[in-house]
């Protein structure tokens, strides 16, 4: 039986409520190995309409500068929001690759938000 990991959704929003004017830097790390893993998403909403956690501290904390996000699937979609939404301000996004799930998401990366996804990783 395999146990699936789901991110505290509630501590994100109270980090993004309480420290909006304040934090810069976030690293959540959980499940140092693969057998654990589940998506961000599962531990949302049933209908799945509540925005995502991340990308909400992303447009609350308008001092964010660091994100580190290890242990969950995420999905591409939701890093571009988080990339448009802090823009140049954000100086690190790391999320490992093999992190990076494929969602069902429709609307294409322009040429513009690749070239700023591949610089805040340098």
């Amino acid at each position: 039986m395999t146990s699936v990991l789901k991110i505290n959704i509630a501590a994100l929003r109270l980090m993004s409520n309480w420290y909006s004017e304040t934090l810069r830097h976030l690293m959540w790390v959980d499940s140092l190995d693969h057998s654990g893993w589940g998506m961000l998403t599962e531990g949302r909403d049933e209908d799945q309409e509540t925005p995502d956690p991340l990308v909400m501290l992303a447009w609350k904390c308008k001092h964010l500068e660091h994100l580190t996000l290890f242990g969950y699937g995420y999905g591409g979609s939701d890093i571009v929001a988080i990339a448009r939404l802090r823009g140049p301000g954000l100086k690190k996004l790391w999320i490992p690759e093999d992190c990076l799930e494929a969602d069902e998401s429709h609307e294409l990366a322009n040429e513009e938000d690749v070239d700023n996804i591949a610089e805040v990783g340098h």
